[in-house]
C-alpha cells in the first residue's frame, strides 16, 4: 500500500464520522427544536465548503479506484462505498435538501420538515452503514 492509497482510504473512512454524527445526533437534535428545519437549511449551505467537497468527491473517486483497480475486500469496499454513500447522496439526500431549501424560500418549511427529517435520516443511515462496512473491509484488507 502506498501513501496515496492510504490517503484515499482515509478519505473514505473519514466519511464514516460525517454520516454517523448526522444519524446519531444532529437530526435528532434538530427535530427536538422548533428551529430545526431552518437550521438544517443553513447546515446544507455551510457544509458545501471547499474542504468538505474535496473529501466528499475525493472519497467517491477513491472508492471507484479501489473497485476498478483492486481485488477482494478493497474492491468490495469501493463499490459498497460508492453506491451506498455517493450515489445515495446524489439520488436521495441532495434532492431532499433542495426541496427543503425550496420549501424555506416559499415559506412552507415546517410542512415538509417532518417528512424530510424522517426520510433524509433513513437514507443517511444507509450512508452511515455503507461507509462503516467499507471502512471495516478496508481495515481487513
Amino acid at each position: 500500500m502506498n501513501v496515496v492509497e492510504t490517503v484515499m482510504q482515509l478519505s473514505m473512512m473519514s466519511m464514516i464520522g460525517m454520516y454517523g454524527i448526522f444519524s446519531n445526533t444532529i437530526i435528532k437534535a434538530l427535530t427536538a427544536t422548533s428551529k430545526g428545519a431552518a437550521a438544517m437549511v443553513e447546515i446544507n449551505q455551510v457544509i458545501l465548503n471547499p474542504l468538505f467537497k474535496v473529501i466528499f468527491f475525493g472519497s467517491a473517486l477513491s472508492a471507484l479506484y479501489f473497485f476498478i483497480f483492486k481485488e477482494g475486500g478493497l474492491a468490495v469496499a469501493g463499490i459498497l462505498f460508492f453506491v451506498g454513500t455517493f450515489m445515495v447522496t446524489v439520488v436521495k439526500n441532495v434532492p431532499m435538501n433542495n426541496r427543503l431549501k425550496a420549501a424555506s424560500e416559499q415559506g412552507d418549511l415546517e410542512t415538509y420538515w417532518e417528512e424530510y427529517a424522517s426520510q433524509w435520516n433513513r437514507w443517511n443511515h444507509v450512508r452511515t452503514l455503507s461507509a462503516f462496512l467499507s471502512g471495516a473491509l478496508i481495515l481487513m484488507a
